[in-house]
C-alpha cells in the first residue's frame, strides 16, 4: 500500500533503520522515487512501448475533455457566424483568425516556459540519480556528505513540483495545439463553403430557362407590351443599373435578413446547404431568386411601373390617350359583327399605391361605359378584355364575308375547304 506524500517525504529524513548513508535512508529515498515515478512519470522522453503515469493519464483524459467541449463550441461559433447576414463566411474566417493569434501568442508564453520547466526538472532528475549513486557506492567525501544530504533533500522538495507543472504545461499546450487544429479543420471547410456559393453566384450570372418562361415569352410575343424604363433609361440593363444606384445599406440588409430567413425556414441553414449535395445549391438559387423578386416587387426599392407611367405622362389629356390607346391594343383578336359593350368585361390590373389608385381613376374616366373591373396587381400594368354570351353568328368573320367565301371554296372540282369527308356540311 502506496504512503501518502507528507509519510513518503517524512520516510527521507527519518527512515527506518536500513541502508543509511550520514543519516539519510537511501532505501527510503529510492521508495520515494518509484512512487513519484508512478505518479509523474520519468522526464525523460517518452517511447511507443513506455506507460503513461497515472497523472500523466488523468491529464490526458482531462483534456481531451475540455477539446472536445470547445470544438463543438467552435464548430458552432463559426456555423453561428455564417449564419448571420452581417458576418457570413468572411466574418467566420475573420473570428478564427484572431483567435488562432490570441492561441499562437499563449503558446509562445506557455512553449517558453514549458521549455524551461523541462530542462530543470532533467537537470534535477540527474542530479538525484548522481547524488543517489555517488551516495550508494561512497563515492562522496565524507566532508562533502553534509553538503550532498542537504542538496539531495531540497531537489526531492522541488523536483516533483517542477515536474507537476511541467506536466500541466505541456498538457494545456497539446490542448490549444489541438485546438488551432480544430480551426485549421474549420478554415478547410469554410473554403469549401465558399467554392459551392461561388456556384451559387455563378448560376445567377447566367438565368436558367425553364418550360414556364418558354410559355410567359410566348404569351408575351402574341400580346402588345409596352416597357416603362425610368428616365434616361432606354434598356433594361440600364434601368437595373440605375435601380442599384437606390439600393442602400438598409435596402441590402433587408433583403439579406429576409433571405436568411428563408434558407432557416427551408433549408435549415446556409452550411447544410454548402456541405450537401450540389442539387441543394441549385434549389436555393430558384428560392434566392424568388424572395428577391417579391422583394423588389413589393416596392421597396425603385419606382412603381404606376410611378413610371405618370413620371413619363405628367399631363392628363396625355395619360388618358396612352390608357385609350392600352384599351385598344387589348382588343380581342376575334371581333363583333356589332360592338356591343355589354358583352366586353375589361380587367385593368394597376399595382396598389397613392400612383395606382390615380391610375385606375383615370381608367374609369377614360372608359366609363365599360364593364371595367380594377385588381391589384404586383408590378405590372395590366389591360385584359373579354368578350362573354357570344354566338358564332356574331363573330366578324363568320358572317356574310365568311359565308360568300364559303360558297366559292365549295364550288370550286375537287376542292373542299372541310378537313372532314365523312361528314355533310350544310351552307
Amino acid at each position: 500500500m502506496k504512503k501518502p506524500p507528507e509519510e513518503i517525504f517524512a520516510t527521507i529524513v527519518s527512515p527506518p533503520a536500513s541502508r543509511k548513508n550520514a543519516g539519510l535512508d537511501l532505501d527510503g529515498v529510492d521508495q520515494t522515487l518509484r512512487q513519484l515515478q508512478d505518479i509523474l512519470g520519468r522526464p525523460e522522453e517518452a517511447t511507443v512501448a513506455s506507460k503513461p503515469a497515472t497523472l500523466e493519464e488523468a491529464l490526458s483524459a482531462s483534456s481531451e475533455v475540455i477539446v472536445n467541449e470547445w470544438g463543438q463550441r467552435i464548430t458552432e461559433l463559426v456555423i453561428q457566424l455564417i449564419e448571420q447576414p452581417g458576418y457570413r463566411l468572411a466574418g467566420a474566417e475573420e473570428a478564427i483568425r484572431q483567435i488562432v493569434a490570441a492561441i499562437e501568442t499563449i503558446l509562445q508564453s506557455y512553449e517558453t516556459l514549458s521549455n524551461e520547466l523541462e530542462k530543470r526538472t532533467l537537470d534535477a532528475f540527474s542530479r538525484i540519480h548522481g547524488i543517489l549513486d555517488g551516495l550508494d557506492k561512497n563515492l562522496i567525501a565524507r566532508n562533502r556528505l553534509a553538503a550532498a544530504n542537504a542538496e539531495l533533500t531540497d531537489l526531492l522538495g522541488t523536483y516533483p513540483k517542477w515536474r507537476y507543472q511541467h506536466l500541466i504545461l505541456r498538457q494545456v499546450t497539446k490542448s490549444y495545439i489541438s485546438l488551432r487544429g480544430n480551426f485549421s479543420d474549420e478554415l478547410r471547410e469554410i473554403n469549401f463553403c465558399r467554392n459551392r456559393l461561388g456556384e451559387l453566384l455563378k448560376s445567377f450570372e447566367k438565368p436558367r430557362k425553364t418550360g414556364s418562361d418558354k410559355n410567359e415569352a410566348n404569351a408575351i410575343l402574341a400580346s402588345p407590351e409596352r416597357k416603362l424604363f425610368a428616365s434616361g433609361c432606354q434598356d433594361v440593363n440600364q434601368a437595373v443599373q440605375q435601380l442599384l444606384l437606390t439600393f442602400s445599406g438598409a435596402h441590402l440588409d433587408e433583403l439579406e435578413n429576409r433571405i436568411q430567413s428563408m434558407i432557416k425556414r427551408q433549408f435549415t441553414a446556409l452550411v447544410h446547404v454548402c456541405m450537401s449535395s450540389a442539387n441543394l445549391v441549385k434549389n436555393l438559387e430558384l428560392a434566392m431568386q424568388e424572395e428577391a423578386e417579391i422583394f423588389i416587387s413589393a416596392g421597396t426599392v425603385g419606382a412603381s411601373v404606376a410611378d413610371l407611367f405618370f413620371e413619363q405622362n405628367p399631363k392628363e389629356e396625355q395619360a388618358i390617350g396612352e390608357i385609350l390607346s392600352a384599351y385598344d391594343e387589348a382588343a380581342p383578336a376575334m371581333a363583333l359583327q356589332d360592338a356591343d359593350s355589354t358583352k366586353e368585361l375589361c380587367v385593368v390590373a394597376v399595382p396598389p399605391g397613392e400612383a395606382g389608385d390615380r391610375f385606375g381613376e383615370l381608367v374609369r374616366r377614360a372608359l366609363p361605359e365599360i364593364n371595367l373591373v380594377i385588381a391589384p396587381s404586383t408590378d405590372d400594368i395590366v389591360f385584359y378584355r373579354q368578350l362573354s354570351d357570344v354566338s358564332l353568328g356574331d363573330l366578324e368573320h363568320l358572317g356574310p364575308t365568311g359565308q360568300e367565301a364559303y360558297r366559292q371554296l365549295s364550288s370550286v372540282d375537287y376542292l373542299t375547304p372541310h378537313a372532314r369527308m365523312d361528314f355533310t356540311f350544310g351552307n
